[in-house]
């Protein structure tokens, strides 16, 4: 279904956002996703924007991490806030679809056990990858299980073009979402290709998740730095 947006190009991501956290009514605490459409042809492998980021202003919300990693390394893990770790038992549950965790962090000597499975992982975003920053080397686990935990994100172009993140809860002071959408926007220019010429960025729209789109000036991204 298409979302219908309301168009005001000349506001800027500030009161954008000030709008978005005034307009939510429902009695639930709202997350306010931010999207994007870039001016990029996914199509072509050198224009495949991904990468991940870390929102300093945090989620506001829990996440299920399972870890997948030699023996060894698997009280380290636990101890860095792993919620579920234990070859046997996570490979048994991916065998049998009954696993529950939103997130899976592997190191390449377990990355073999999974293919097996990607056809089961992949589909919902769970299957490991170094670009993503869930297939990591033993020296980047704990770094990346903490990072999880404080509210990394995964984000990735689209065959329409768009991304969509996370970047807070409508209950947050407006200065933890500015500094989400800054760490954002960040990391994306960070993946910008090599051979793209122009702006990345071609249009953005904010919402609540019961809200109305409010598209804004993308340009405006520039100016988070003022606000943090």
């Amino acid at each position: 279904m298409l979302l219908k947006i309301k168009f005001s190009f000349s506001q800027s991501l500030i009161n954008v956002v000030r709008q978005v956290k005034q307009n939510a009514k429902c009695k639930f605490d709202e997350t306010i996703d931010l999207q994007i459409k870039l001016n990029v042809d996914p199509k072509h492998g050198d224009q495949q924007v991904r990468g991940n980021c870390l929102m300093p202003g945090g989620l506001g919300r829990k996440i299920t991490l399972a870890v997948l990693t030699s023996p060894n390394a698997e009280e380290a893990a636990k101890n860095a806030g792993a919620d579920i770790v234990g070859l046997q038992l996570l490979m048994d549950s991916i065998k049998e679809n009954t696993f529950k965790f939103d997130k899976l962090i592997a190191t390449p000597e377990s990355l073999a056990l999974l293919k097996p499975y990607a056809k089961i992982l992949g589909p919902q975003g769970l299957m490991p990858n170094a670009k993503a920053g869930t297939l990591v080397t033993p020296d980047q686990l704990i770094d990346a299980i903490k990072g999880s935990k404080a509210g990394s994100i995964e984000f990735r172009v689209d065959v329409g073009k768009a991304v969509m993140v996370p970047v807070g809860k409508v209950s947050f002071d407006e200065k933890l979402i500015f500094l989400n959408l800054d760490a954002f926007y960040k990391a994306l220019y960070s993946k910008k290709p090599a051979k793209l010429k122009g702006q990345l960025i071609n249009s953005g729209i904010l919402k609540s998740t019961m809200g109305k789109p409010i598209e804004f000036d993308v340009k405006s991204f520039q100016q988070l730095v003022q606000y943090i």
